[in-house]
C-alpha cells in the first residue's frame, strides 16, 4: 500500500484528493445499498414505499433538530420525485443501478486495476443518464446526483492514473531486484 493510501507523507493535495476519493466511492457504495435494498421493496411490496418516505421524512423532521426541516423536505421531495414511475420499471432500475455501484465501489476500494475501466465506464453510462433524464423531466435530484457523480468520475480517474503509476514503478523496481539477483548470482561462480 502506498503512502498515500496509508495517509502518509505524501503531497497534502494527494492526501486529500484520496480522502475524497474514499469518501466518493463509500457514498456510491452505501448509495448502492439503498438502491438494491429500495428495489427489492418495490418489487415485493410497491405499496410500502410511499409509506417508508413518508415516515423517514417525519423522523427526519423530528430528530435531525435544526437540519430537520431541510432533511425532511428534501426526503418528501426526492420520494415524491420517484413515485412518479411506475414501480415494477423502478424498482429493476434501482437495482442494475444498485449492483453496478456495489461492483464499482468493491473494485475501486480493492484496489482492482482491472475493475477501474469498468467501474468509470458505467459511473459515465449511469450519469449519462441521469443527465438525460434531469433534462427530460426537470428533476433536481437527478441532476443533484449527476453533480455528485461528475466529482466521483474525476477522483477515480486520478486514482487509477496513480494506482497504474505506482504499479509501473513496483513492477520496474522488481525487475531490477532480479537483475542484481541475477548479476550476484553469476559473480558468485
Amino acid at each position: 500500500m502506498t503512502e498515500v493510501a496509508e495517509g502518509g507523507r505524501g503531497r497534502p493535495w494527494r492526501r486529500h484528493a484520496h480522502r475524497a476519493y474514499l469518501a466518493g466511492v463509500g457514498f456510491k457504495g452505501i448509495h448502492g445499498v439503498a438502491d438494491v435494498l429500495t428495489a427489492v421493496v418495490l418489487l415485493v411490496a410497491p405499496q410500502l414505499l410511499p409509506s417508508g418516505v413518508l415516515w423517514m421524512a417525519s423522523e427526519a423532521g423530528d430528530d435531525l433538530g435544526a437540519a430537520g426541516p431541510a432533511v425532511s423536505g428534501a426526503l418528501r421531495y426526492v420520494g415524491t420525485d420517484l413515485l412518479t414511475w411506475p414501480a415494477g420499471l423502478l424498482g429493476v432500475f434501482l437495482l442494475v443501478h444498485g449492483l453496478v455501484k456495489l461492483a464499482s465501489a468493491v473494485c475501486l476500494l480493492r484496489r482492482l486495476v482491472r475493475g477501474y475501466p469498468w467501474a468509470i465506464g458505467a459511473l459515465v453510462a449511469l450519469l449519462a443518464y441521469q443527465v438525460g433524464d434531469a433534462a427530460v423531466t426537470a428533476s433536481l435530484t437527478m441532476a443533484g446526483l449527476a453533480v455528485v457523480d461528475v466529482a466521483v468520475i474525476v477522483l477515480v480517474v486520478a486514482e487509477y492514473r496513480h494506482l497504474r503509476a505506482e504499479l509501473r514503478e513496483q513492477a520496474g523496481q522488481d525487475r531490477r531486484d532480479a537483475e542484481q539477483l541475477r548479476a550476484a548470482s553469476l559473480a558468485a561462480r
